[in-house]
């Protein structure tokens, strides 16, 4: 309905005006497109717009959105999902989240990659469940990647949900140390050394930690 991008335009407005930062994440997952096959204005876009079915009808959306953005001077980045309707505004971002097939689905496809895939840094996965040494051993580049792929990886974040955490000290026992890990992934460019990094946590980061009171 024309209401609802009115509406949504509005609250990216205020977004826009509070954010500088030339990004902004609409998500794009968990959309319910079993309504979307029982609303007869989207069955009517569908039609209209020639579009196969509701993944396509999510495309159509986000790209409407990301024209919208684009007008503002920003750029629209979404979780996976967003690209399971087929081919994107080229300047649209994607974040991986399932797994690294869609940092290599969306580098292929040419578009600007965040990687985040669940197997390795979702942090809401207990430290026994997902030990530092897994979170280590996460690559931002998948194998293979071209020169020109590998720059589309932008970076990389850890997804950290709540909805297991808690108390305070839980939040940080989940956080710290593998933080650190993904950390030195991403940031320092050296060889991987996981001995190495479990010794210079036991000789210094963990006290570290220890002594600004966090829970470790």
């Amino acid at each position: 309905k024309p209401f609802a991008f009115t509406f949504v335009q509005d609250v990216l407005d205020e977004v826009i005006a509070l954010f500088p930062a030339p990004f902004v994440h609409i998500g794009g997952d968990e959309v319910p497109k079993d309504r979307w096959k029982e609303c007869a204005s989207c069955q009517e876009v569908m039609r209209r717009e020639g579009l196969a079915n509701e993944e396509e009808l999510q495309r159509w959306f986000t790209d409407s959105i990301g024209r919208f953005l684009a007008s503002r001077g920003k750029r629209l980045i979404g979780w996976n999902e967003i690209m399971h309707g087929g081919k994107l505004l080229p300047t649209t971002v994607v974040q991986s989240w399932e797994d690294t097939s869609w940092t290599r689905r969306g580098i292929e496809a040419g578009h600007d990659v965040i990687a985040s895939p669940n197997p390795w840094l979702y942090l809401d996965a207990s430290p026994r469940d997902r030990p530092l040494s897994r979170v280590y051993e996460f690559e931002p580049v998948p194998p293979g990647a071209t020169p020109e792929q590998a720059r589309r990886v932008l970076g990389s974040e850890v997804p950290f949900w709540s909805e297991r955490i808690t108390s305070p000290a839980n939040l940080e026992l989940m956080a710290w140390p593998r933080t650190l890990a993904f950390a030195e992934i991403m940031w320092s460019g050296a060889p991987r050394d996981l001995a190495g990094l479990n010794a210079r946590l036991d000789a210094d980061h963990l006290a570290r930690l220890r002594g600004m009171g966090v829970a470790v």
